[in-house]
């Protein structure tokens, strides 16, 4: 994560602070196009989800049959 936010940080954004009392915290400000562009640039450095790990909605029964 921290590959992910360093590099939106090198194109230009300002990420909030991390206060869990902040109004807002969750989200990224896609609104913005300088902060869209950036996303889309560093995406790729996000987490990616390991290959054990269910999709959302996947019923875990699901699997089983």
């Amino acid at each position: 994560m921290k590959a992910f936010t360093g590099c939106l940080k090198d194109h230009g954004v300002v990420l909030p602070s991390a206060s869990p009392n902040a109004p807002g915290s969750s989200g990224f400000p896609t609104s913005d196009p300088q902060s869209a562009q950036a996303f889309e640039t560093c995406k790729a450095l996000l987490p990616q989800r390991g290959q054990n790990t269910p999709k959302p909605g996947a019923s875990p029964s699901a699997s089983a049959l």
